[in-house]
């Protein structure tokens, strides 16, 4: 007889992991988008409420990359740690996962602080970018359960 805790176990980090790679590889698109679009020099690359400054102004550059390689590099390296981790089931890798996860509240923060008092207008790529870090961070809850 199949026990139901381990089967629910098994479904939810099922569950957990398909969520984790779909919401990545997401946020990896549209930031590539982004980023991709800033350095050919497409400039208004995306639709917005207040018209879209992340390609056009001053501000749209960190250390002389596109403001956007910081999220398409976030992203990019969730995306691994979550394949490792869920392959490998190393502890150390799931940690480093967990407190990486952690890490997108500051993102969201200065994603959040870039539109709304620097720019003056919400892109809706970013607005994307920004939920898919929030339900990353979200489902953080749920990491330490494999942890132990």
């Amino acid at each position: 007889m199949k026990s139901t805790g381990s089967s629910s176990a098994k479904q939810l980090k099922h569950n957990l992991f398909y969520f984790l790679i779909i919401s990545t590889f997401i946020g990896l698109l549209s930031s590539s988008y982004l980023l991709i679009n800033m350095i050919t020099g497409v400039g208004q690359s995306c639709t917005s409420l207040a018209g879209c400054y992340f390609n056009t102004e001053n501000y749209s550059t960190i250390f002389s990359s596109g403001v956007m390689f910081l999220p398409a590099t976030y992203f990019f390296i969730t995306l691994l740690l979550v394949l490792y981790f869920f392959t490998s089931q190393n502890k150390t890798l799931g940690k480093t996962l967990y407190y990486f996860a952690n890490c997108s509240l500051l993102m969201i923060a200065f994603f959040i602080y870039l539109q709304v008092y620097i720019y003056q207008g919400l892109c809706l790529i970013c607005m994307v970018i920004i939920a898919f870090s929030a339900m990353l961070f979200a489902s953080n809850r749920y990491l330490p359960k494999y942890l132990k």
